[in-house]
């Protein structure tokens, strides 16, 4: 699953390296869906090259007006693009897709969370 998704994400990276400009849509009102909400940036830590923390509270919201919020500080290794690709794609914080990689680790970690606690009962 790791492998399809980092795949999917060269794939995208690909694309969007390919056009002129990024388009990033941000939510403008309360009824806005399929955007990101709060501000985006990351922060280099010290002594760790492969991970960074977000600069500020950002999310997504989807189609179905669902909320993803992660919070200022979270720390993130990126997208999971394999070394043997990135020459091609780029690294894993390029522009086009970090954004995406970020929520996409949150909504992964979510539905495992949740998973674990069905087991449970």
């Amino acid at each position: 699953m790791k492998t399809m998704v980092a795949m999917l994400l060269a794939a995208v990276g690909v694309a969007v390296s390919a056009s002129s400009t990024l388009a990033v849509n941000f939510c403008q009102s309360n009824k806005d869906r399929n955007c990101f909400t709060g501000s985006f940036g990351l922060v280099d830590i010290p002594g760790d090259a492969s991970h960074k923390l977000l600069k500020a509270d950002f999310g997504y919201v989807d189609l179905n007006g669902v909320g993803w919020q992660t919070n200022k500080e979270t720390k993130t290794d990126g997208a999971s693009i394999p070394p043997l690709l990135q020459p091609f794609v780029g690294s894993p914080w390029e522009d086009g897709y970090i954004r995406a990689a970020v929520i996409h680790v949150l909504r992964q970690a979510r539905s495992n969370l949740e998973r674990d606690a069905s087991r449970l009962l």
